[in-house]
């Protein structure tokens, strides 16, 4: 059943995980005729007569010398990869043609396997001879192959009859009862030897398991086992590893969605209990990738196994799972930048999160408060000097030692020795995707420390392909995901919407709202911008004003029946100084307010400006202007409001 499923997995890839966002793999395996020759698909149709010219009892194609041979009416051909080869495509075309042969799978796969095992030629005794793995150590070792061990030769027969099964039953009227012999897997498992021991091309997991490649890299590797609620067995046709899966592929595995003998293609994997290189033969038990929803794919069944040559796969924003760990790479369209954070984090371990007003008081504050430590030592010590002291070079520089040390212990009692702050940036984007995908998401994406050539190039109205971000379970909206920018991280910019390819769907969001009565029915944290008259601004507490505004559009109309934003406007929110300097009836502008929630008794929407929010004064027209009559009944129904 496990090698059956493979057959299968290849009719509809997207259904083995559904994450919906698989891509199209075009690597595929190719080979090559008995002949020596490349066969494109000019020599397809020889290839076809001659498989149907053939016995239909044992006929054999062998992979090892690259030759053909005829042994008892047995015909071998060399099939393998190479440039201008015979591709998946050919030999599902042959396989289509070949209608004359009848295969029951079912009944295939344990002759198919016993065939396996047996000699069909003199080659290795005589026909119908049972050759064992010993059999084949014997015969390697006598040709010359003299590093090869009896775990190798074991382990690698098992990889050789599993792949050879399954072009079997991949492709059943072109290779159906033609394929498996104890001759084929000789064959390969010289050609395996020649391979790795004597060219040191290793496959991929054996390059990382010797740290020759990251982990991180990109791979398609086939699953041929499942061990349990959590775990796989996964290889790449020449060694298996244990992967361990979290709690979303879990999830998957249970419904049926990852079985034995489909193809993945994982992403940012981590390797876990290896502390030094070895061979994949000699690794300890304990050895395991981890792999995580968001770095895992489905792959087609006719992609090639080992390190994925097209790039990263690309993750839409819509299929990330908060949980799902690293996203490999994703495109996106930036729509803005947010004011720089600064968080400062003391000594007790407490963090405080600060707009660029606030830290530069913050900066002058401590700069002030070791220059005050330092006259006063200065002074304390000039007090106790005499005047001699000073016409002694030594006692000068002994002085000046002594003045640094006091100060550098001032500043440790006092907490002044530096301050550890770290600037935060934020971004909002939305996601690039085919126009046949109408679903949409949004993102905010944080990175540390960024440069300011960094700031520059990242300016709103610019796509970029984004790699090794980490989302982060913040929030409740499902229409927005949070990112915070790892390490690894790197953009790659693609161009500006204008320069994009017209298959693809993108659109830059307009936050800004005119009404205020169109906000009543939004999600908590949806974010806004507005511009409105200003009614009133009081002082709540030390860090927080409230401000009521109305919009421009009802100034004019019914005084009960318009209505009010309330905004609690944070001592962060950038251009403070343009709310405490703003006059009633005069026009502000804020960006990236928070909705909170709509009183509809008194007509009210509420909604925050914290630190990532900007308040700006607009010029606008006298005739959006309130009348003194207007104005006297806003103010008297703000003032209803404040006192309720």
């Amino acid at each position: 059943r496990a090698v059956l499923n493979s057959g299968a997995a290849g009719n509809d890839e997207r259904s083995m995980i559904d994450h919906g966002h698989g891509e199209r793999y075009d690597n595929v395996s190719s080979f090559r005729d008995g002949e020596g020759k490349i066969a494109g698909r000019a020599g397809v149709p020889n290839f076809q007569k001659d498989l149907a010219a053939r016995s239909a009892e044992y006929p054999v194609f062998e992979f090892g010398s690259g030759e053909c041979k005829v042994c008892e009416g047995k015909t071998f051909y060399d099939l393998e990869d190479g440039p201008g080869a015979i591709k998946y495509e050919d030999l599902e075309s042959l396989n289509t043609r070949l209608q004359g042969t009848h295969f029951d799978p079912f009944g295939s796969v344990k002759s198919a396997l016993q065939r396996a095992k047996f000699s069909c030629t003199q080659f290795l005794g005589s026909p119908g001879r049972l050759v064992s793995d010993d059999w084949f150590l014997k015969c390697m070792r006598e040709e010359g192959y003299s590093k090869v061990t009896p775990q190798w030769v074991a382990h690698h027969s098992k990889m050789i009859t599993i792949k050879l099964l399954r072009y079997e039953l991949q492709f059943q009227n072109l290779f159906g009862n033609r394929l498996l012999c104890a001759e084929a897997i000789y064959s390969q498992l010289c050609r395996r030897y020649k391979k790795e021991i004597v060219d040191c091309k290793w496959s991929s997991l054996h390059r990382i398991l010797m740290r020759e490649e990251q982990e991180s890299r990109s791979m398609i590797l086939s699953v041929t086992n499942i061990m349990g609620k959590n775990a796989v067995e996964l290889s790449d046709g020449w060694y298996t590893i244990t992967a361990q899966l979290d709690h979303l592929l879990c999830l998957k595995l249970s419904l049926g969605k990852i079985f034995v003998g489909m193809k993945v293609c994982v992403s940012m994997c981590q390797l876990h209990n290896s502390r030094m290189p070895c061979h994949p033969l000699e690794r300890d038990d304990a050895v395991y990738l981890a792999l995580h929803y968001n770095g895992v794919f489905p792959a087609k069944f006719n992609a090639k196994l080992g390190f994925k040559r097209e790039g990263v796969p690309l993750v839409g924003l819509p299929q990330v799972q908060p949980a799902g760990g690293i996203v490999p790479s994703t495109l996106v369209l930036i729509e803005k930048q947010y004011p720089l954070v600064f968080m400062e984090r003391h000594e007790d371990g407490r963090m405080v999160k600060r707009g660029q007003a606030s830290e530069q008081e913050a900066t002058d504050r401590f700069e002030s408060q070791r220059e005050r430590i330092k006259e006063e030592i200065q002074e304390k010590m000039q007090n106790e000097c005499r005047e001699e002291d000073l016409m002694d070079e030594e006692k000068v520089e002994a002085l000046t030692r002594e003045f640094h040390n006091r100060v550098e212990k001032s500043f440790r009692e006092h907490s002044l020795l530096e301050r550890n702050v770290a600037t935060l940036l934020n971004f909002r984007v939305s996601q690039v995707v085919p126009a046949h995908n109408a679903k949409q998401r949004s993102a905010i994406i944080s990175m540390w420390r960024p440069t300011e050539e960094l700031k520059d190039i990242l300016s709103p109205g610019r796509i970029f392909k984004v790699f090794n971000l980490m989302p982060k379970p913040i929030g409740n909206n499902p229409d927005m995901i949070h990112l915070e920018a790892t390490r690894a991280m790197h953009w790659i910019p693609v161009g500006t919407m204008s320069e994009q390819d017209p298959g693809l769907e993108f659109e830059m969001n307009d936050p800004s709202c005119d009404s205020v009565a169109t906000l009543t029915q939004q999600r908590m944290g949806h974010e806004f911008d507005f511009s409105g008259a200003l009614i009133k601004c009081q002082r709540i507490n030390e860090r927080e004003h409230s401000v009521f505004m109305v919009s421009l559009g009802d100034l004019g109309g019914d005084e009960s029946e318009s209505w009010l934003l309330r905004v609690t406007v944070d001592a962060e929110c950038a251009g403070l100084a343009n709310l405490r300097q703003a006059k009633p009836f005069q026009t502000l502008s804020f960006q990236s307010l928070s909705f909170d929630f709509t009183d509809f008794g008194n007509s009210v929407v509420n909604c925050k400006a914290g630190i990532q929010s900007i308040c700006a004064r607009k010029m606008v027209g006298t005739s959006a202007l309130a009348s003194s009559r207007e104005t006297a009944l806003m103010l008297r129904r703000v003032q209803r409001l404040t006192h309720a």
